[in-house]
């Protein structure tokens, strides 16, 4: 059942990346690439800078969505096509539901904290492990504490200080 569910999760995955390829591939006459390489430049990004397909994804701390998605799709588009080299994967946070601003500059912060002390990895095992625990999103869960809690149980290569 529950590779069914997956299954369902990953062909709209793939229908909706098909539809919006089209897409692009339509508006890409209008846009330069660089337009694209701005928006993704110095976000956090996995895979082959070489790819011929870019995904950018916006991530919003609270989203049940966005938690969804991570938890569920992204472990497949990882293991198939970051894995073996056939995209590029970029996050982009943001913060459009209440309270949600802290978590995302939390995740920039770690980001930061990866670029600065070479620890690759860092941001996504954050982002990960804030979605594994995340709670309703009509809880405002997002304090300080929580943030630093969720830090010191992702890694003990995150800084607090």
């Amino acid at each position: 059942m529950q590779k069914l569910i997956y299954f369902k999760i990953f062909a709209l995955f793939s229908l909706i990346v098909l539809i919006l390829g089209t897409k692009t591939a339509l508006i890409a006459n209008q846009l330069q690439l660089s337009n694209v390489d701005l928006l993704a430049k110095d976000q956090p990004i996995l895979g082959n800078s070489k790819a011929s397909v870019h995904v950018i994804v916006f991530e919003e701390p609270k989203c049940p969505g966005c938690k969804e998605f991570t938890n569920l799709v992204f472990p497949l588009l990882k293991k198939n096509f970051i894995e073996t080299h056939k995209i590029l994967y970029t996050v982009i946070p943001v913060s459009f539901l209440p309270d949600s601003m802290p978590a995302a500059i939390a995740w920039l912060c770690v980001f930061n904290q990866e670029k600065t002390y070479a620890k690759p990895g860092l941001f996504f095992k954050y982002m990960d492990y804030m979605y594994a625990n995340q709670p309703s999103e009509s809880e405002n869960w997002i304090t300080e504490e929580n943030l630093v809690k969720f830090a010191e149980e992702t890694s003990s290569d995150i800084r607090l200080d």
